[in-house]
């Protein structure tokens, strides 16, 4: 829980909000560019060369956010491992997801992640889980579960089945 306290607009608080909305167009932007020209591309591939571009893109920023304290052999390792282990399997996963169940679906499985950022943050952290967490997270599930249902008619699909369809005539 971040206790951040009231939110001041100031010049900080607008670019901020400029980031995340930038950010979150990109992310939607690029996962239907992915679906539509780059569909038999490897997952490990487009994943690769997302880090790759990313630290390439947040490259000129770093002496405008220089490290607070001492840069460790412990923190340049957990960063590393971060970066390679967790974000790049996340990415795997997530370009496999829109090459199996299209960009729309996967995106919507990512708004699941505050919910298990929550869960892991009670769980390893003890931090508490608060009604409207709950609240916020019952709407998140309710929103995943009717863009996820099959559409009434849809044939229903399992895995990535449409690619070993029976043909019976």
């Amino acid at each position: 829980m971040s206790r951040a306290g009231p939110v001041v607009p100031d010049l900080s608080f607008w670019v901020a909000i400029c980031a995340c909305l930038g950010a979150t167009t990109c992310y939607a932007v690029s996962s239907i560019y992915m679906k539509k020209y780059a569909a038999g591309a490897k997952p490990i591939a487009i994943a690769g060369w997302s880090q790759i571009f990313a630290a390439l893109a947040l490259a000129p920023f770093v002496p405008f956010a220089p490290p607070t304290s001492a840069v460790t052999p412990l923190i340049v390792g957990n960063v590393l491992l971060l970066a390679l282990l967790c974000s790049s399997i996340a990415y795997v996963l997530y370009y496999r997801l829109i090459a199996d169940i299209g960009p729309t679906r996967a995106l919507t499985m990512a708004f699941l992640m505050p919910a298990f950022g929550m869960l892991w943050g009670a769980l390893f952290l003890d931090e508490p889980i608060t009604l409207p967490m709950i609240a916020g997270c019952a709407l998140v599930i309710g929103g995943a579960t009717v863009v996820l249902r099959p559409r009434a008619g849809a044939p229903v699909m399992m895995g990535d089945v449409r690619s070993h369809r029976v043909r019976s005539r």
